[in-house]
């Protein structure tokens, strides 16, 4: 039972990168998704805040039937930039972070048949 107590105190972060061009009429595509965990909340926040440092966030929300929408993490939103093939590209990036408990359920081996 130890062993369940020490994963519900883990946690995931997932973040899904989007990315858009400086044109007005260009829309943000996903190019990238991450999982990470952390031990605690303040693991957490410690590897977001060395990941985004203190760039602008705003909230995020899910539409819920007959209710209010609902947070569930934040939009970080930044200029970001690369050089590709001796070419420098830049553009506008908006990081969707959620973060989730980890429960530590052990999964039926069964499930992972060859």
């Amino acid at each position: 039972m130890e062993h369940a107590n020490a994963a519900s105190q883990r946690y995931e972060i997932s973040i899904t990168s989007t990315a858009k061009s400086y044109r007005p009429d260009a829309e943000y595509r996903i190019f990238d998704e991450q999982r990470l965990i952390a031990d605690s909340i303040a693991d957490v926040r410690d590897q977001l805040r060395d990941i985004y440092g203190t760039c602008k966030r705003v909230p995020m929300y899910v539409d819920r039937p007959n209710d209010d929408p609902k947070q569930v993490g934040w939009v970080y939103c930044f200029n970001s930039d690369a050089t590709v093939r001796g070419e420098l590209q830049k553009w506008r990036q908006q990081d969707w972070v959620q973060v989730r408990r980890l429960l530590g359920e052990i999964v039926d081996p069964r499930e992972l048949k060859r």
